[in-house]
């Protein structure tokens, strides 16, 4: 699980670039939310897990990798 979380936790970065053409985090692109769409909102995590016994687990490990508490 740890495996798949480090591998896919940036993918909403393609994305970003393309879009803004850096990587900042801002309230008009946020890579993780993106990230989080592409892989479950879009069912892309199928590709990569075939159940979804940990599902939940890696769309907030995702989801919250890049959340600053202030």
């Amino acid at each position: 699980m740890a495996k798949i979380i480090a591998l896919l936790h940036d993918i909403g970065r393609f994305e970003q670039v393309k879009q803004t053409k850096d990587f900042a985090d801002n309230k008009n692109f946020e890579h993780a939310n993106y990230g989080v769409k592409v892989l479950f909102e879009d069912n892309l995590i199928r590709k990569f897990v075939k159940d979804n016994k940990y599902g939940n687990i890696i769309k907030k490990a995702i989801y919250n990798h890049n959340r600053y508490k202030r």
